[in-house]
Order: C-alpha cells, then structure tokens, then sequence
C-alpha cells in the first residue's frame, strides 16, 4: 500500500515542506550631516555612519531552537566622510559585516560561517551640467578577503579574493 490504493506504483512520491520557523528582531540607526556651518570650503565637508544588530531565533527545521539563522548578517555598519562642494562630490566610506552564518546542518560542527570582514570603498563624481555627470567607484580597494569556516575557524571550506571593482561612467537626466 503506497498510500494512493495502489496506484501509481514504480513512482516516486516528492513533497516540499517548510523549514520551520523564524523570529528577527532588529535596531537600525543612522546619521549623516553636512558641515556647511563651517567656513570657505571647509563646508563642503560631511559625514555618515549606520548600524544594524539583527537577533535571530527559530528552527529549520524539527523542534530544536537556534539562535542563528543562515544568511541573516547579524551586526553591519558603516562610516565614511564626504566632500561636496559645486560640482564635485567625493565619499570615502568603511563598511563592517560581521560574522553570519551561511549553510546550516543538524551538526553544529558542519555550520559553515562567513568570516567577519571590512572593506573600503571610495567614489568621486563630477556634475558637468544639471542633465550630465561623471563617475568613478572603487569597491574593496584593499582587497579583503571573502573567508568561509566551518565549525571552527580553523576549518576553511572557502578563501577567495574578488580583486577591487572599478566601474565608472556617464550619468544623465533626460
């Protein structure tokens, strides 16, 4: 008896369930300030900074509890200085994601972990007219790595460098 009173024998049978449940409770703060009080070009400078703290807990799946779930970055944060003034604008800019959880298994010690990491990331843009500008972005400039563990940080699965992205161009409003 496969269920179905004996038809569709010699198949297989495939379902798809969830894989439990989840709770994420978060803080996100932000601040950004130009600095035009000060004198001459002085003014042209400003500053950013944000943070996000995410707590996870739920199951993937059966009833036993975790308090990590994978692909949710639990701390992120940046801060960077900016100069605008006329048609220029400038932004230099460190950005932090902390360790997260990538692949989960029912053994702990087969998690697999993405390394906490910083990158720098520095643009300039150049305002031609009001319907026309250039750009130029530099992601990563000291090439961090990108390094996955499991269980332990000494078991690397994972270690790659992406090199620094360039990418510039031409930017418009028509």
């Amino acid at each position: 008896n496969n269920g179905f009173d004996g038809l569709y024998e010699g198949f297989d049978y495939n379902t798809k369930t969830n894989g439990g449940w989840a709770r994420v409770k978060g803080f996100e703060a932000n601040y950004q300030q130009q600095f035009s009080f000060l004198p001459g070009w002085l003014g042209g400078f400003g500053a950013f900074a944000n943070y996000t703290r995410l707590v996870t807990r739920g199951t993937f799946t059966g009833t036993v509890i975790v308090d990590k779930l994978s692909n949710f970055t639990p701390i992120a944060s940046n801060v960077g200085l900016s100069y605008i003034r006329s048609k220029l604008t400038l932004r230099g800019q460190l950005n932090y994601v902390g360790e997260r959880l990538v692949s989960y298994n029912a053994l702990p010690a087969l998690w697999q972990f993405q390394e906490q990491r910083s990158t720098v990331d520095v643009s300039a843009k150049y305002q031609l007219n009001p319907r026309l500008g250039l750009f130029i972005d530099a992601f990563n400039v000291f090439n961090e790595k990108n390094f996955i563990y499991q269980g332990l940080g000494t078991r690397p699965v994972n270690s790659q460098y992406y090199g620094t992205r360039l990418s510039g161009g031409i930017t418009g409003r028509f």
